[in-house]
């Protein structure tokens, strides 16, 4: 009895203190004494953050009245302080990550550049010391939003830049560099602690520059030096493992290219010259920047794929007019030609960071018109609405009617290879929708048609469907036969849907299934319209034709072997190694199989990333110290076959106590 009782209390007291030391880790860190730089050569920041922002003054104004609006969210009407303690009145998630940011900060800064009312630079102190008074670092009754590694690290850069902006017109009183330096403190604590830094991803990159940007305003050298070599070892590691070979963000998301190519911009120009990146590094960094016109649509409209939102961005970038770029690391095969035809098409990156459902999808414009778009982003919420637009029906696809309205279907695509010649471009993937493989095959005639080619390996029992989201670029759609859609764009052009054999029917705005829908940014969902090809006669082989002026007419002779009468009288002939166009033949180019960045297969440490916030950690570690008291005494009762009076009051008051934590962090951290 005597033995047990010991071991019993040792267990006990080891798991206490582990939990101990957890909590004294974020209260240990470096006590910084920060100095102020000059703010002229940072502008570039504050501008690259607001530009072709309108509504700056307009928000920064509205601050002076207590009415805050973060970023072009619903503005808050309230007292500062109150604003962090409302879980609830926020629109979303990313509502709440810019007001735990301070972006607000950047629009004061600007309105004081424009008009030199001071008031903005004390509103933008004020605001400083409400979110440090609000939300101290060892405080877990606080947001989630507090400390995140994205919200962190650009509140980090908003209170340094404005403070630097600040020093030029005030002078820093005590109070505020107190502040300021015990901020700082914790935040060069959570930006280089390894556990809240997020590896293969953008946010990474983010709290990099954060880091940098700290490291610099830190006035003891060595301690400087110190985080600075962090901050570019970290960053050098982010751009091999999110930037692939070829120059492509790696994170499922065409508007990615350019804000992490801004950001590297940012890094660079903080970054004192006299450090170097290693070769491959400054190669893929130069690949990127030379690429991000594959994501632009030839009215340098950005693609939306992924979390990238709909007719919201517009960049002036020169660009090529020919281009052939594929992917297979990235999952993007894009095609644009002279005729103003733009075809990206998706198979599956090897990051699962912003991933959509939209393996073996689509975007296509020509001939000045946006055709074919992606439904687009909504929002980063749970709401039914987000998920509908992440979702396999969502995008430009096929899929089992079975699976339709299921928004967590597996999917896997690949691309197999291409081929191209001055007046034809093919591309060939192979894909797997749940256990149903598939292969989809496009081809398109400059300027004329586009033609996408599903087979089915056998005949399934379920029917398939084939979706196709049309732009808003569409003014009317017309039913010209079972087989034959005519569109009417708001330009005064016409554009047709061929189907071969299998009928073709309108969709918009259904909700029984989910299909007709497009994502107004972090708004809602606005019905639009969608064209659907079912295929009732179970056919091994769906065909349907895009074209212009008139519709595309098939002559199918065999599985391979298709004969077209409209546009051009071509005949097209399917081989495995080439394509043969009116005798004309174009050679497969084989794609080199998508590889894998190696990933962590340490059970553990997975596991320790998923609960790598401190307060879930606390959670995490009492919950296995009361699993474990729990089995102890379980097992030891059983052994002694009696009851133990000490053992079980000491339980009871274990549990209560353990309990009583858990409904604390369920309560207040969902």
């Amino acid at each position: 009895m005597k033995i047990f009782y010991q071991w019993f209390c040792y267990i006990i007291i080891f798991l206490l203190i582990f939990s101990t030391v957890i909590i004294i880790s974020t209260t240990i860190k470096p006590q910084l004494q920060i100095e102020f730089l000059g703010y002229d050569q940072f502008d570039y920041y504050v501008k690259m953050q607001r530009r072709n922002d309108d509504n700056v003054i307009i928000r920064a104004n509205n601050s002076l009245e207590d009415i805050y609006q973060f970023n072009d969210f619903i503005p808050i009407s309230m007292h500062i302080d109150k604003i962090w303690d409302l879980h609830e009145k926020f629109k979303n998630n990313s509502h709440e990550l810019y007001a735990h940011s301070l972006t607000i900060l950047w629009d004061l800064i600007i309105a004081h550049q424009k008009t030199h009312n001071d008031l903005f630079l004390v509103k933008g102190r004020e605001i400083i010391l409400s979110w440090i008074k609000n939300n101290q670092r060892i405080n877990p009754m606080k947001s989630r939003y507090a400390w995140n590694d994205h919200s962190t690290a650009t509140r980090t850069i908003t209170i340094l830049l404005f403070i630097d902006y600040y020093s030029m017109f005030f002078e820093i009183d005590d109070m505020l560099t107190d502040d300021i330096n015990k901020y700082c403190s914790d935040a060069l604590y959570f930006l280089s602690n390894p556990l809240n830094y997020t590896y293969r991803h953008n946010h990474g990159i983010f709290q990099d520059i954060a880091l940098l940007f700290l490291s610099k305003h830190i006035s003891k050298k060595s301690l400087s030096n110190k985080y600075t070599q962090k901050a570019i070892k970290r960053f050098e590691k982010q751009i091999i493992t999110t930037i692939s070979p070829k120059g492509i963000h790696l994170e499922n998301s065409a508007g990615y290219n350019f804000v992490i190519a801004n950001q590297i911009h940012s890094f660079m120009s903080i970054l004192n010259k006299d450090y170097k990146l290693t070769q491959d590094v400054i190669k893929r960094i130069h690949f990127l920047e030379n690429n991000k016109g594959a994501f632009l649509f030839p009215n340098n409209e950005l693609v939306p794929i992924g979390d990238t939102h709909r007719h919201k961005f517009y960049y002036d970038i020169k660009i090529n007019s020919n281009l052939c770029l594929h992917d297979t690391l990235a999952g993007y095969g894009i095609l644009r030609n002279k005729e103003k035809d733009y075809l990206l098409i998706r198979s599956n990156g090897i990051l699962p960071n912003h991933s959509h459902q939209d393996g073996l999808s689509f975007v296509y414009y020509t001939n000045d018109n946006n055709i074919i778009t992606d439904s687009g982003f909504l929002d980063y919420s749970n709401s039914m609405e987000s998920q509908f637009s992440k979702s396999y029906q969502a995008h430009n696809t096929i899929i089992p009617e079975c699976l339709i309205d299921n928004f967590s279907i597996q999917t896997k695509s690949l691309f197999k290879n291409y081929a191209i010649n001055d007046n034809y471009y093919y591309s060939e993937l192979l894909g797997e929708i749940g256990k149903y493989p598939i292969k989809r095959e496009f081809l398109l005639s400059n300027g004329k048609y586009l033609l996408i080619i599903d087979s089915l390996f056998q005949e399934y029992p379920e029917d398939w469907i084939r979706i196709f989201n049309l732009s808003e670029y569409v003014k009317e759609v017309n039913v010209i036969s079972d087989t034959v859609i005519e569109l009417n764009m708001i330009n005064g052009e016409f554009f047709f849907f061929s189907s071969y054999k299998n009928p073709l029917r309108i969709v918009k705005g259904s909700d029984s299934p989910k299909i007709g829908w497009l994502a107004e940014p972090m708004q809602h969902l606005k019905p639009s319209y969608s064209i659907i090809q079912k295929n009732t006669e179970r056919k091994a082989k769906l065909l349907i034709g895009i074209s212009k002026d008139d519709p595309v007419k098939f002559d199918l002779e065999r599985s391979d072997h298709l004969i077209l009468s409209y546009p051009d009288n071509d005949t097209l002939l399917f081989e495995v190694d080439n394509i043969t166009i009116n005798s004309n033949i174009l050679q497969k180019i084989n794609l080199e199989k998508s590889y894998n960045i190696k990933q962590n297969s340490n059970l553990f440490y997975n596991i320790w990333l998923r609960v790598r916030d401190y307060r879930i950690q606390l959670l995490f570690l009492n919950s296995v110290a009361l699993i474990i008291i729990l089995l102890f005494i379980f097992f030891y009762n059983r052994l002694k076959m009696k009851n133990n009076k000490l053992l079980i009051y000491t339980a009871i008051t274990i549990i209560f106590s353990y309990s009583g934590i858990i409904i604390v962090f369920l309560r207040y951290f969902k």
